[in-house]
């Protein structure tokens, strides 16, 4: 039986980007940014739904991600983004959290069926997602020797 690899079989290079993103996020490499973003995304909103990246201080970076799953040919999640983005005066969620979260707050019951809706196409997408991010990170060399052998492997 073939082992599937994931973003998880890179932890240590993970780790190290995170400190470089959440320390400088413009410091990030373009290669770099790309798996910040995306491996975040993929993270919050399996963690609670799309709705939990939008809660969170990651959703600053939103423009960016976009453009990071433009970049991967994912634009399905691009749609459920920017569905979720025209939830918000302007079509933008509010750099200020507190903003944010009150209208997030304010959704309760007008935005359940579409909130689980835009969840469910997600998750049929997310393996996907998390395949191409992967590829992507072997191919620019954003893995240390030891992550590429266990990718190489399969």
């Amino acid at each position: 039986m073939e082992k599937k690899v994931t973003v998880c079989d890179f932890h240590e290079d993970w780790v190290k980007i995170v400190e470089k993103g959440c320390a400088d996020y413009s410091s990030l490499t373009a290669p770099e940014r790309v798996w910040y973003n995306i491996q975040v995304l993929l993270g919050q909103v399996g963690n609670g739904g799309l709705v939990s990246y939008f809660c969170e201080g990651t959703v600053d970076h939103v423009v960016e991600t976009i453009e990071d799953l433009r970049l991967l040919g994912a634009t399905d999640i691009i749609r459920l983004l920017e569905k979720m983005c025209s939830l918000f005066p302007n079509g933008h969620p509010s750099d200020d959290i507190d903003d944010r979260m009150e209208i997030i707050g304010s959704w309760h019951k007008k935005y359940d069926q579409l909130l689980d809706d835009l969840d469910n196409e997600f998750f049929k997408k997310d393996d996907d997602l998390e395949r191409v991010l992967v590829e992507y990170i072997i191919r620019n060399n954003l893995t240390s020797c030891q992550s590429r052998k266990i990718a190489e492997s399969d």
